[in-house]
């Protein structure tokens, strides 16, 4: 309870300043890195003829393009350096803010010192402490940067599939927090996390105003409004998060600082967040194709059967179905989804290793009709 009155303190002296500040870092992440980390891996990917990186093709990236692959590491390494950047940046500021010391010069002369001390070692200690805040953050608060390193939908659905893989990155998150913990002191992680959940509440509390208001055929100019308000909103929590955590008694004593240039950064982030927002708006999206994986709906049969096509089509009426087509020993043709044989059938082969005869004559098992 303490932590929060500081907390709240501090917002209600530094106000519209500490979003001016947070805010003007989104407005940079948005308009300048973000382009430009998209730029870089559409020119990469281009370079192996892949559209996009998946589960089916990760195998053929790696055996085919490894300088490709080591150019996506390298992009992912300088994605994680420029957030952690971003979040040494706003704190800089957010100390001179409270002390009631802020100036431009100041504020990059105090970045330019936290840079040159922070060291190969207190730059690879930034790791696990963003590997832990991200999940969170990302959540909470959703900024431009945070959005952009999130996990695509196919490699939480690969992972959620593994149990394996996923008992491994719940152990590698505990990991990191355990050395985040030891870092910064338990109080210190927990105060981060209160104010965190404090904060994210008001700004989903916020959001779900909005949704309920804009509920059904509302007219575009108070959905428009809606929106803004919502991602404001969200920036607001955001920077108070952050006051929370640079903010300590001492250092608000100072006067509170009447600065009219953190107002134009606030029109200007609503002005540049009002295009995108308008065409989510007013793009008219055509009606969804509808593809049967594998030609089951659910788990209605064995994949890529002939009777659960038949039972899919009557159910469902997909527009496609997807179907895996695998060359025979015997240079035959036959559908079948999996490289391996073993989860169908039981029998720990490629569908390559057997003639067309030999793999007639398998039967698969009861778990068939289950994920794959």
């Amino acid at each position: 309870m303490q932590a929060l009155k500081l907390n709240l303190m501090s917002v209600r002296r530094v106000g519209l300043a500490g979003f001016g500040l947070v805010a003007s870092l989104d407005l940079v992440a948005t308009w300048l890195f973000t382009p430009l980390l998209r730029l870089v891996t559409t020119f990469l990917l281009a370079q192996a003829a892949i559209p996009f990186v998946s589960v089916a093709n990760v195998v053929t990236l790696l055996t085919t393009h490894p300088l490709i692959v080591c150019a996506l590491l390298v992009e992912v390494c300088v994605v994680l350096a420029l957030l952690g950047l971003q979040v040494l940046v706003a704190f800089s500021g957010l100390r001179l803010l409270v002390a009631g010391r802020f100036s431009f010069a100041g504020w990059l002369a105090a970045c330019r010192q936290q840079v040159v001390n922070l060291g190969w070692r207190g730059a690879m200690a930034w790791v696990p402490l963003l590997i832990v805040a991200m999940p969170i953050a990302t959540l909470l608060f959703r900024t431009p940067l945070l959005v952009n390193i999130k996990a695509d939908a196919f490699i939480l659905d690969y992972l959620t599939r593994r149990p394996s893989l996923m008992i491994g990155g719940v152990l590698v998150y505990a990991d990191c927090l355990f050395i985040v913990v030891r870092w910064l002191s338990w109080g210190r992680v927990k105060r981060a996390l209160g104010l965190a959940l404090w904060w994210g509440a008001w700004s989903w509390l916020v959001n779900g105003v909005v949704v309920l208001v804009n509920h059904g055929n509302a007219p575009t100019w108070l959905a428009l409004s809606g929106l803004l308000i919502a991602q404001v909103a969200a920036e607001l929590a955001l920077s108070a998060t952050a006051l929370g955590l640079v903010a300590t008694p001492q250092k608000t004593a100072g006067p509170h600082q009447r600065r009219p240039w953190w107002l134009l950064i606030l029109v200007v982030f609503v002005f540049a967040a009002m295009p995108s927002d308008w065409t989510y708006l007013t793009t008219k999206l055509a009606a969804p194709l509808t593809v049967a994986h594998r030609g089951v709906d659910g788990q209605n049969g064995v994949p890529n059967s002939i009777a659960v096509l038949k039972k899919t089509h009557r159910a469902a009426h997909p527009d496609f179905v997807e179907m895996d087509v695998h060359e025979t020993a015997d240079h035959q043709f036959v559908v079948v989804h999996d490289e391996n044989l073993k989860q169908l059938t039981g029998v720990d082969k490629a569908p390559h290793q057997l003639t067309l005869k030999q793999l007639t004559k398998l039967v698969p098992n009861r778990m068939a009709t289950g994920p794959s």
